[in-house]
């Protein structure tokens, strides 16, 4: 539970089990306490995918590597063209916020996270 911003150092947080086997049911609730050490450190990868090579469509994605241990926040990815080429469009994929900047030159994109990267 110490993966999201708004749970701060020794947060608490009641976690509630329910098991119904036949006709009966047992409920376990649990007081949790956050831990925080504040060794937490996002760790993100950003791979890049052709889609359509003539019109040179492609697709980014930002996701958390394994070893990552906190949510990614103010996320930014910057994409560079070569001058040749010339930033056109971009459309979000499902479950995707984020805010869109055309670079001054006209040959890339800058994409903000509009909320925390979360696994």
């Amino acid at each position: 539970m110490a993966d999201s911003i708004v749970n701060t150092a020794y947060s608490t947080h009641i976690v509630t089990i329910t098991a119904q086997i036949g006709n009966a049911t047992k409920v376990v609730e649990k007081l949790t306490i956050v831990g925080r050490d504040n060794t937490e450190s996002p760790k993100l990868n950003a791979t890049a995918e052709v889609i359509n090579a003539v019109t040179f469509n492609n697709r980014v994605t930002v996701k958390h590597r394994n070893d990552s241990t906190a949510e990614g926040y103010n996320v930014t990815v910057a994409i560079y063209l070569p001058t040749v080429l010339k930033f056109v469009n971009v459309s979000a994929a499902t479950n995707s916020s984020y805010d869109v900047a055309t670079m001054s030159s006209g040959n890339g994109v800058v994409l903000k996270a509009s909320r925390p990267v979360y696994w």
